[in-house]
């Protein structure tokens, strides 16, 4: 499953971290490339959330937006120590979602928590480096 999925997420990756974040980064820092990155990226998904069926269907919208923020500081930082590697941020992207096959029912608050944990966590660690330094790579 997570094989499949990586290449299901890898046109997903080629437009976020393909092309949008390192756009992006040409002119705002990784912090902020992230954020806007994530917010565009959360708002791609908006339709899902009114499709029944969908891992997003019925979910809180709000939370659903600062969890995918969230994703976004992690992609960018993980593209930017990967010198750019579609493959790890379609790895990634897979691994999460196959996450919810097999814990389904998580509450998305959970989701957010633990994702913003993690997220502080390599920030305190990373304070001068890729994710909010002035470096792109």
């Amino acid at each position: 499953d997570l094989i499949g999925r990586t290449f299901a997420h890898s046109g997903e990756e080629l437009a976020w971290r393909g092309y949008a974040l390192p756009y992006v980064q040409s002119t705002l820092r990784p912090f902020g490339a992230s954020i806007l990155v994530g917010l565009l990226w959360g708002i791609w998904h908006i339709p899902l959330f009114f499709s029944p069926g969908k891992a997003q269907y019925g979910t809180d919208i709000a939370l659903f937006l600062v969890w995918i923020i969230a994703m976004s500081l992690l992609h960018t930082l993980l593209y930017n120590k990967t010198n750019g590697s579609l493959l790890m941020s379609s790895i990634f992207h897979a691994a999460y979602n196959t996450t919810t096959t097999f814990f389904p029912g998580v509450p998305i608050g959970l989701d957010v928590i633990v994702t913003w944990l993690v997220v502080g966590t390599l920030v305190w660690f990373y304070t001068s480096s890729t994710i909010i330094g002035n470096t792109t790579r």
